[in-house]
């Protein structure tokens, strides 16, 4: 997936599951970056061409859940 800096509008390429949407692009560092995937999203840290550290939020599906259920 492309996503562009939101400091300086530089193409940074971010890979996400295909049944993942896009929740938030910030570059916010305060921001804590989630791996908890039992809240539904998890944040990643990503560089832009020109080094800017991007903060992007996605949904992601709980493996411990049963879609046949």
């Amino acid at each position: 997936m492309k996503i562009d800096c939101p400091r300086c509008g530089e193409t940074a390429l971010l890979g996400i599951p295909r049944d993942a949407s896009l929740e938030d692009v910030t570059t916010d560092a305060n921001r804590s970056v989630s791996t908890d995937v039992h809240d539904g999203t998890k944040t990643r840290k990503v560089s832009c061409p020109d080094d800017h550290q991007i903060y992007v939020t996605f949904t992601v599906t709980d493996p411990d859940h049963d879609l046949g259920s």
